[in-house]
């Protein structure tokens, strides 16, 4: 499933399309609800910080669930504090790309001057 975000309205779609593809997968309540957090922040990092347009991309992989969001805004200056949990969020439920961590199994951020690109997995056990 890819999905092209470029409003806050566009989180809706694509939070139900991402709860459909994981509706036949044997995730916990919690879990899903985790997968949907995440997704909520990163899209909206990108509509703030991400140069307001970006894409998601996700689907099935072995035991889970991935989710790749990439925009072509400015790389991420600070990343080390963000990812420490020491740079508050001015908006949203402040969890950001640290919450994204904490909240899924595995998830890796590459950002550059063209862009940055986040890989979240949650698996199901």
């Amino acid at each position: 499933m890819t999905k092209m975000i470029t409003c806050e309205h566009d989180n809706y779609p694509a939070i139900s399309k991402v709860k459909y593809l994981m509706r036949d997968l044997p995730f916990t309540e919690i879990d899903v609800q985790s997968v949907l957090v995440s997704l909520m922040e990163i899209t909206r990092n990108v509509l703030i910080h991400g140069g307001g347009r970006g894409q998601l991309i996700c689907h099935k992989v072995t035991q889970g669930i991935c989710l790749i969001v990439k925009d072509q805004g400015p790389w991420i200056e600070n990343l080390d504090e963000i990812l420490k949990g020491s740079k508050p969020s001015s908006s949203g439920l402040g969890l950001g790309i640290s919450g994204t961590m904490r909240l899924m199994d595995a998830a890796s951020i590459n950002t550059s001057a063209k862009g940055t690109r986040v890989v979240a997995i949650k698996r199901y056990t």
